[in-house]
């Protein structure tokens, strides 16, 4: 066997060109000991190659544990597998879709107020009895709301005969943009409750006014009252 690992690695010296495939290759071979088997390996257990380098710049693939370097010969090893080469550049991905929107914020308040009671003489529209002053920096929807009570004097009626409405109007600027349903029976006198109502309104930027007027729906003799009068705006 001695032989055999002699006639390979002269044959390994001989032919440079082929050096280079027969460094990845692991050759395992096997020495007659007393009977048994020696097992030598190229690289060793550690996948590092062992050689001698003459002086004429022939390379002798020796094995360690059974072999050394003549005295004309240096020492030289190398690893099996290389060293770890640097990282190469980020990728460059395709971007995702975009997502869901999100729920909507919790909105700004920019205009609150209270006010009552407020008494005047009972026409068909009157006021608006009771305003608030508001700004807003930019543009868009403000939900305006409104709450009330109502209180007409004894012996108040329409004039004519129709049948009173008696509403309490949202106003946003003067207009008015939400009312609540009426308070019925229009003819019994005293204090009735109106409810909160409001709505959406878009606004451009600037100064605007928020209040609650009335409305009886006919010419209406006497006096009404609007008490514990709230309105508030909020900007999404």
């Amino acid at each position: 066997m001695s032989t055999l690992r002699s006639l390979f690695v002269r044959a390994l010296a001989r032919q440079p060109r082929r050096r280079a495939a027969a460094v990845g290759v692991v050759a395992v071979l096997a020495v007659g000991v007393g009977g048994g088997l020696a097992w030598a390996s190229i690289p060793d257990g550690s996948g590092v190659f062992h050689a001698c380098l003459g002086t004429g710049g022939a390379v002798r693939v020796i094995d360690t544990a059974t072999q050394t370097c003549g005295p004309s010969e240096s020492p030289v090893s190398w690893n099996q597998q290389g060293p770890v080469g640097p990282r190469g550049p980020a990728g460059v991905g395709v971007s995702g879709p975009p997502g869901p929107s999100g729920a909507p914020g919790a909105g700004r308040v920019v205009a609150t107020g209270a006010a009552g009671p407020l008494s005047q003489p009972a026409a068909g529209t009157g006021g608006p009895v009771f305003t608030v002053p508001f700004t807003l920096t930019t543009a868009g929807f403000v939900h305006a709301m409104g709450y009330g009570e109502l209180e007409l004097s004894a012996g108040a009626a329409c004039n004519g005969g129709t049948v009173m409405a008696n509403k309490l109007l949202l106003m946003v600027d003067g207009n008015s943009v939400d009312s609540d349903t009426g308070f019925a029976p229009v003819t019994q006198y005293g204090l009735s409750n109106s409810g909160t109502f409001g709505t959406d309104v878009w606004l451009s930027a600037g100064t605007h006014t928020l209040g609650i007027n009335y409305d009886t729906g006919c010419d209406m003799s006497g006096t009404i009252t609007m008490t514990n009068l709230h309105v508030e705006a909020v900007a999404y």
